[in-house]
């Protein structure tokens, strides 16, 4: 019995060896097949090797490597599990395991064992590298973090790790720390396009614009057939309105990927705003034939129509947009703006309020509501919109500038110069750091920052602040009374933008209110050089000529004035240019006319025109109505001719009007001491003395009043 069992073991120990032999002559011939690449052939001979030795967990391991090149995850892991039940303690076997666990889709089974192949082996750079896609996957940005830290403290010049994490912050938002690490991936990777590209990203999401397009630039001569990077330079110029850079830019990446639809959305946007309405149009309907489901691209079809003034046909391409994406707010909010410029109010603030329910956080929205509000006449819902966008934040100086013209309207002048004061301490502060910034870009070598200059070429020292703003401030300081600051405002206007007449017609109106007739009559004129026949500004110039007693000049003017608001009525407000000259319009056919026949009135009363001065008073009694001082300087203008009885009917309704008003009964009481009414005069001049006691004037000697037409008490226009 023992020599039979000895025979067998001789046996065994023969057929192991030559198992083995054979084993071994396969595994070679794969290892061979596998440096050439010949992936079949290698798997072929390591399923044979498998055959004559199922022990060898190496063989399963090299052989799950061959079916992860040709993507068949479940096969790989079928043999790395096989590898690992043989050598549990392998870190390896369970690293791939989890590799083809994240191919597979399960995240989750995949961290698993990439932790357990970190606890075998704590310093392979590969296993937390892996196990950081698989956090990634699973949305878990921060651990996918430290997973590249930890991999980077393994291998600090790890190309990949540092690349991910700067993924990594990017995603969330910290572009200085995504900065660092692509910076360091191009030290790293100096060949590598996907480094620059990325971190040139980075700088442009951050707004450093100038500075993204260096990387790109490097991207591209590194990999110039890459049509992504060609892409995203090609953004940066268009950001930067390099229009034709970056429509060249994006021509080439077409040219490289005729079937990316978002290459031509982006051409389009380029030659929509470039001016090449025609030309965005052929792209974005390229781009919609590729991909018809993106909402964006009927959002930019819709922008085009909306440049070209079409702006129905632009409406239906946002609701288009809208139905292709039900929460799509770019198209809410420019459906919003298209509906307000058709003036269907009702319509466009439904549009923002659904963008609004969508975001409640972004402040252009509540001021693009607060502007359609403003054009419906509702201000102090516009009021709370101007107030809702400033809290959402960031502060703007188009909010304050806005929030403070609706507290104009409002009548609160204290609130709207608190706004207007911040409008241009933000427009200061911009300015200013935009200076500092172009200053340190020249230090750095960089173009010299472009230079305004006047007419004469002197530079101008621009502090950022527009000159509207500084208009709508000086309304405020008007409102207030106060003048001088008003005037202040005005001059810096003025001193950016000399060729607004607004401005001077503005700054006239403060200097008449200050009784500086003079300056007032001199800028009134620049202003009618700048803007002629306007009646406004004839209007207002006729009256300080009338105050400064240059009366022919007055009626020169307030005649021309008439004139125009008779033949050529002012057209109405333009929602979108409020300006003081609109304001004309508003008031011209009710209040203005009648006020400019009643001062040529009162300019021919003072040169003692007594019939031209009844003519226009008449006049602006018969557009008015029936108005006291007009009535009162008529009766007086009828009594200096004589014309007694007429004089004496409109005293009689100055007085019906203002039964205290002392002069009436003192002129009315010469009126029927004229036409003999002893009784009647005796009684008006005691009225007029109890009336105002203190004048002395009103204590008539009866003997020698008689032999006195009239007294005048006042020039011609005190009765207002």
């Amino acid at each position: 019995m023992s020599f039979a069992w000895g025979v067998r073991e001789r046996e065994r120990e023969k057929k192991e060896k030559e198992d083995h032999a054979n084993a071994k002559k396969e595994f070679d011939l794969a290892l061979a097949d596998m440096k050439e690449d010949k992936i079949d052939d290698a798997i072929h001979h390591f399923t044979t090797a498998i055959a004559w030795q199922a022990s060898w967990a190496r063989c399963f391991y090299l052989r799950g490597q061959c079916f992860m090149k040709i993507e068949q995850y479940q096969r790989a892991l079928g043999d790395f599990t096989r590898a690992a039940n043989l050598e549990p303690d392998n870190p390896n076997y369970h690293g791939n395991r989890g590799i083809c666990f994240r191919k597979l889709g399960c995240v989750i089974d995949c961290i698993a064992e990439l932790t357990e192949a970190i606890q075998l082996e704590p310093n392979s750079e590969i296993f937390y590298f892996n196990r950081g896609l698989a956090h990634y996957d699973n949305g878990d940005v921060l651990q996918a973090i430290e997973d590249y830290t930890s991999a980077l403290r393994v291998n600090k010049n790890s190309f990949r790790a540092v690349f991910n994490r700067g993924s990594c912050f990017r995603k969330i938002g910290e572009l200085d720390k995504a900065i660092e690490d692509f910076t360091k991936a191009t030290e790293i990777g100096a060949t590598n396009a996907s480094g620059y590209n990325n971190l040139g990203l980075c700088l442009y999401e951050k707004g450093e614009i100038q500075t993204s397009l260096f990387h790109y630039d490097k991207a591209v001569q590194i990999d110039f057939k890459n049509p992504y990077h060609l892409n995203n330079r090609g953004m940066a110029h268009y950001t930067l309105k390099h229009y034709a850079q970056a429509e060249k830019d994006f021509n080439d990446a077409i040219a490289l990927d005729p079937a990316d639809a978002n290459y031509y959305y982006n051409r389009a946007n380029t030659r929509r705003d470039s001016g090449n309405a025609a030309g965005a149009l052929e792209d974005i309907n390229r781009a919609i034939e590729l991909r018809p489901e993106v909402a964006a691209y009927y959002h930019s079809r819709g922008l085009t129509y909306e440049e070209m003034g079409e702006f129905e046909r632009a409406n239906v391409e946002f609701l288009e947009a809208i139905n292709h994406d039900s929460r799509f707010i770019p198209s809410f909010y420019h459906r919003s703006i298209v509906m307000r410029v058709l003036h269907h109010y009702a319509e466009s603030v439904d549009a923002i309020d659904r963008a609004i329910m969508l975001d409640a956080t972004d402040r252009r929205l509540f001021e693009a509501r607060a502007v359609v509000l403003s054009d419906m006449g509702q201000h102090a819902a516009s009021f709370d919109a101007f107030s809702r966008a400033i809290e959402a934040g960031p502060e703007t100086v188009a909010d304050y500038y806005h929030r403070g013209q609706t507290l104009l309207q409002l009548d609160r002048p204290a609130e709207a110069l608190s706004d207007l004061d911040r409008a241009i301490e933000l427009a200061a502060s911009e300015a200013a750091e935009k200076k500092r910034v172009a200053l340190e870009q020249q230090n750095s070598g960089g173009p010299m920052a472009p230079v305004k200059r006047k007419d004469d070429g002197t530079v101008v020292d621009d502090d950022g602040v527009d000159p509207d703003l500084l208009n709508t401030r000086s309304l405020a300081w008007k409102y207030l009374r106060k003048f001088d600051k008003a005037i202040l405002d005005l001059t810096r206007a003025i001193e950016k933008e000399p060729g607004a007449g607004e401005y001077y017609f503005n700054r006239g109106v403060c200097y008449h209110e200050i009784e500086r007739y003079k300056k007032a009559v001199k800028d009134f004129t620049s202003a009618d050089e700048r803007k002629p026949s306007d009646p406004n500004i004839l209007y207002r110039r006729g009256l300080s000529y009338y105050f400064g007693r240059r009366y022919n000049s007055a009626i020169t003017d307030l005649k021309a004035a008439a004139d125009l608001y008779t033949n050529k009525p002012p057209q109405p407000d333009d929602p979108d240019q409020p300006s003081a000259f609109n304001a004309a319009a508003a008031f011209a056919k009710s209040a203005t006319l009648p006020d400019c026949l009643y001062h040529i009135g009162l300019c021919h009363a003072c040169l003692h025109q007594y019939e031209d001065a009844v003519t226009h008073f008449t006049q602006a009694i018969e557009m008015q109505g029936i108005y006291a001082p007009y009535v009162h300087e008529r009766a007086k203008a009828l009594q200096m001719l004589n014309r007694c009885r007429e004089s004496l009917r409109d005293f009689d309704v100055v007085i019906d009007l203002q039964p205290e008003n002392a002069k009436a009964f003192f002129r009315r009481a010469f009126a029927h001491k004229s036409l003999s009414e002893y009784d009647e005069a005796a009684s008006d001049f005691e009225a007029a003395r109890k009336l105002d006691p203190e004048n002395p004037m009103y204590l008539v000697n009866y003997k020698t009043v008689v032999l006195t037409d009239v007294v005048e008490l006042d020039e011609p226009g005190d009765e207002l």
